[in-house]
């Protein structure tokens, strides 16, 4: 695996589906989305699930109101890619932000 598309997230429900078809439909096809949810309501699981069934998604289910430096950790122990990208709940990827990014790995490692 080259990426990894790492979301931390705590009852943000409304931007879910903006931030997962930017992550779903990048030009790359080598990487996983992650996504670490700490909200004490199920709704966050319950907006993933339809994701899960692409083998690229995971999801990760932390205590709630687990801090963000505790989810970034958990994130960073879990990812499988080589390279990772941190998105944040409420923001919204290119379809081209992987390629660029691999292609300016490749050029400068």
């Amino acid at each position: 695996m080259k990426a990894t598309i790492a979301i931390p997230t705590y009852n943000r429900t409304k931007y879910l589906d903006g931030v997962f078809a930017g992550a779903m439909h990048q030009n790359f096809n080598d990487y996983e989305v992650l996504i670490a949810d700490s909200s004490d309501r199920d709704n966050v699981k319950e907006k993933v699930e339809p994701f899960l069934a692409d083998g690229r998604v995971r999801y990760l289910r932390l205590p709630p109101k687990t801090t963000l430096l505790t989810k970034l950790n958990a994130l960073l122990k879990e990812a499988r890619g080589e390279w990772m990208v941190f998105l944040c709940d409420d923001d919204l990827l290119d379809p081209d932000y992987l390629s660029v990014l691999m292609e300016h790995a490749r050029r400068q490692p």
